[in-house]
């Protein structure tokens, strides 16, 4: 998840470990969030997805779990049709996994066979393979974040730019990541223009129970999809804020070769 990659200087790590603010806050809920939030919906067995015990939101270092991830196995005939979906943890390191914290994702009551394979987060960019993958009870790897990994393009002026790709110092290693910034659940990241994230941003500010003088400077804590850059913090000004982020993915990226502010990244997924 790009949000968690980025550290507190603005820039990013130079291997894929992502933060685990939201774990260590205590704020990761032990049930999915995914149930009834909009534009996620649960199809075959999914839905409702808890841990196995509070133990599984300990510190085990590159294995901490950093959020709650949504998984879709797509029509291997019809990729905007999903077959079933998994509500899975995700690692500090990139791996997702069950809800023990530990195990491969299991589809259990989906019967062997071919799917498109699809990973999509809640204030994030979803992703899914190019091409239809064979599933069996033996563990499969699928390493989105590598950029060898082939993935489903829709739009041909993002095409090579389907997921962000952060260069790192090491030479030579690329790490690919799912975009950022989507606040309004539009499949979408804007820092300006037309239903932007970063008006939504703003008004979860401005309209926050806790902030009756609508203080711009008011910090919103939570477990909130406004909170693109995963710190626990939704903020519109000062350090680390989450309109700066957007900013930082959507105009300077070598997608957007004009720079101009109105730029939209696009979630690549068929529907």
């Amino acid at each position: 998840l790009q949000g968690a990659l980025v550290e507190t200087s603005g820039l990013f790590p130079d291997v894929p470990l992502m933060r685990d603010d939201l774990r260590q806050q205590g704020l990761l809920p032990a049930t999915e969030p995914y149930s009834g939030m909009t534009g996620f919906v649960h199809f075959g067995e999914g839905g409702g997805e808890s841990i196995d015990g509070p133990s599984v939101f300990g510190d085990y270092g590159n294995n901490s779990i950093v959020d709650w991830v949504f998984i879709e196995l797509r029509d291997e005939n019809n990729p905007a049709t999903v077959v079933a979906t998994r509500a899975a943890l995700l690692q500090r390191d990139g791996d997702v996994v069950d809800v023990d914290g530990v195990s491969a994702v299991l589809f259990d009551e989906t019967l062997a066979g071919t799917f498109y394979v699809s990973v999509r987060h809640r204030n994030h960019l979803g992703t899914m393979t190019a091409s239809p993958l064979a599933l069996t009870p033996a563990a499969q790897v699928i390493d989105f974040t590598s950029p060898s990994q082939a993935v489903f393009t829709k739009d041909a002026p993002l095409a090579g730019f389907e997921r962000y790709i952060n260069t790192v110092a090491a030479p030579g290693q690329d790490y690919a990541a799912l975009w950022g910034g989507n606040v309004n659940f539009n499949r979408v990241t804007n820092y300006a223009g037309q239903a932007n994230d970063s008006d939504g941003i703003y008004l979860a500010i401005v309209n926050a129970p806790a902030n009756p003088g609508q203080l711009q400077s008011f910090v919103l804590d939570g477990y909130e999809p406004t909170d693109v850059n995963m710190n626990g913090q939704t903020k519109y000004t000062g350090a680390f804020n989450d309109v700066d982020f957007i900013f930082n993915i959507t105009v300077p990226t070598a997608a957007n070769v004009s720079s101009i502010v109105t730029f939209s990244l696009r979630e690549q997924l068929p529907e």
